[in-house]
């Protein structure tokens, strides 16, 4: 039988989610499957996003291929939404997306709220106080229960002696690749950049990701770097390459 949590109680598991999610889990899982649901681990994150789902199928969205998944979602959907989700809509950034522009932001809510705008992941006016309220989860869930792996903190500044990480020949790669950014670029577009520009210097991922990390969080890995690479900016992360003495 599923389990919340490993015998978390109902009022923990509504500090780290919605309480509409937390039904959507007890209906989800009668109506598709018996799950076992642990805060701490991925399953966290995909009951979130699957909501976020389940609540834009329920508007109206089309998702080819999944109809008779969608029909059984939209039930659970439908049994667990609050009149506020019923009256909003939610962003267009799945957990992981969040939880990573968070942080960046030093865990700021407005400073979240003004990226994900530029990202074009709000689809309306609605989405605003959700996210403040979404935010107030995210933060609670970071703090107690988010694995070590999954959290970090942007340095403010670039480490002592990092210059011993940074060669001209990777300093070249990274450059060229934040530069060549354009509006209708995508993450997945700089990762085949990234690469590209690696073999010209025959460069692999392992000599390249190791020392953005160490820059921006004085470890050798890190979150998905073309995420952090858009969350943050090109023009922030040029100027913090650029002031690495060579």
């Amino acid at each position: 039988s599923g389990s919340i949590g490993g015998g978390l109680p109902a009022s923990k598991v509504t500090e780290i989610m919605p309480y509409s999610a937390y039904l959507f889990l007890i209906y989800r899982a009668d109506l598709l499957k018996d799950i076992s649901f642990d805060p701490s681990s991925e399953e966290y994150g995909t009951l979130l996003d699957e909501y976020d789902v389940a609540r834009r199928m329920h508007k109206g969205e089309k998702f080819e291929g999944r109809e008779r998944e969608v029909q059984k979602l939209v039930v659970a959907a439908d049994l667990a939404m609050s009149d506020d989700d019923r009256k909003s809509t939610p962003s267009n950034a799945r957990f992981s997306e969040l939880a990573l522009i968070y942080q960046t932001s030093l865990n700021n809510t407005n400073s979240t709220i003004e990226k994900l705008e530029k990202m074009g992941k709000i689809p309306d006016k609605s989405t605003y106080k959700e996210l403040e309220r979404r935010l107030v989860t995210l933060d609670t869930w970071l703090s107690e229960f988010a694995q070590d792996r999954l959290k970090f903190t942007i340095l403010q500044s670039n480490p002592d002696q990092i210059e011993t990480h940074w060669s001209p020949d990777v300093k070249d790669v990274w450059l060229n690749s934040l530069q060549s950014i354009s509006e209708d670029s995508t993450p997945d577009d700089f990762m085949a950049n990234i690469r590209d520009f690696g073999k010209d210097r025959n460069l692999g991922p392992k000599e390249f990701f190791p020392p953005f990390y160490q820059m921006l969080t004085g470890n050798s890995r890190g979150p998905n770097a073309a995420n952090l690479v858009f969350a943050l900016g090109k023009d922030y992360l040029i100027e913090r390459i650029n002031s690495i003495k060579s």
